[in-house]
């Protein structure tokens, strides 16, 4: 697997005058930033794999 750890910049809105993260292009808004390559990565994984399996290789809890 590929793991990125980057730490977005944060810039503050003229408009509205809130902080604001800068949009990456290997980030998905509506999933809270995980990847759309992870996702599937995740979702090809849980066909065939018991999700304690999947858990461990991703290095979360399976309760999550």
């Amino acid at each position: 697997p590929c793991y990125i750890h980057a730490e977005l910049p944060r810039t503050k809105c003229n408009h509205c005058n809130t902080i604001k993260r800068v949009n990456v292009p290997w980030a998905i808004k509506q999933r809270h930033n995980f990847t759309l390559y992870f996702d599937a990565l995740i979702m090809t994984m849980a066909k065939d794999m018991p999700m304690n399996a999947i858990a461990r290789f991703i290095g979360e809890h399976d309760t999550r």
